[in-house]
């Protein structure tokens, strides 16, 4: 597994720098995990549940005479993450407000949506997403986050339509950070959208145009069928209800 490695082995490593973290060393967890020189020692209930790498790692059976791999301080399993970057991840398990994170802000869910994607945790992954959502961010980051992190079409398609339906085409800068593929099909539905040749580099939307017209567009252009677009009436789409793929 990329992301985990073999227990912290006390007769191999130097144990005497090791530090228990102050907010996640818990009485009566039965995790034990290594972050750098820290010990945390938490429920993995919650990793076992959330985690199909983890649960492999935690629940398979393990032979006769051996201990299972994070059961203690001594086999405690080693993680590709720094201290305070696994306890900002655990305050989702242990947040003391149900659905409020008053604690978090954009470099928090930045940091979870990373570790959630690494350590295979889709529920916190869309979290994240979902977070993310309500705090202020420029259109071409956010487009190209969502989609290196598989977000769902639902808020793929109205930054794509947002950046098919402004004057200014993509710069060159926009257009890297996006990837090739995703810059020359913005590119494409773009000029689709527009009746007139560009300006000066400048291309408004034919007068009338409207966002549900743009989005049409961009549903024809990447294969996605409108049915399944929530905004255009399906009732049983959601954000965790897959509806169409974009450029990965």
């Amino acid at each position: 597994m990329p992301a985990l490695h073999r227990p912290y082995d006390t007769e191999e490593q130097e144990f005497s720098h090791v530090k228990h973290h102050k907010e996640f060393y818990l009485i009566g967890g039965d995790l034990h995990l290594l972050a750098k020189d820290t010990l945390f020692r938490v429920h993995g209930y919650f990793f076992a549940r959330e985690s199909p790498q983890f649960n492999k790692m935690i629940m398979v059976p393990v032979s006769p005479g051996k201990k299972r791999e994070g059961t203690s301080d001594s086999n405690a399993i080693k993680v590709d993450a720094e201290p305070e970057e696994l306890a900002v991840f655990l305050r989702i398990f242990y947040n003391p407000k149900f659905s409020v994170y008053e604690w978090s802000n954009v470099s928090d869910w930045l940091t979870i949506l990373s570790l959630s994607e690494r350590w295979t945790f889709p529920e916190i992954t869309k979290l994240a997403i979902r977070e993310l959502q309500k705090h202020d961010m420029p259109t071409v980051r956010r487009l190209a986050l969502y989609k290196k992190y598989n977000a769902d079409t639902l808020f793929l398609v109205p930054l794509i339509s947002e950046l098919c339906s402004r004057d200014a085409p993509l710069a060159l800068e926009e257009g890297m950070e996006l990837g090739m593929e995703m810059a020359i099909l913005i590119g494409q539905a773009r000029e689709r959208l527009r009746a007139n040749p560009a300006d000066e580099g400048r291309s408004p939307l034919p007068s009338g145009m409207g966002r549900r017209e743009v989005d049409t567009a961009v549903l024809e252009m990447f294969g996605i069928a409108p049915d399944y677009y929530p905004p255009f009436g399906a009732g049983d789409a959601s954000p965790d209800t897959p509806t169409g793929t974009l450029p990965s």
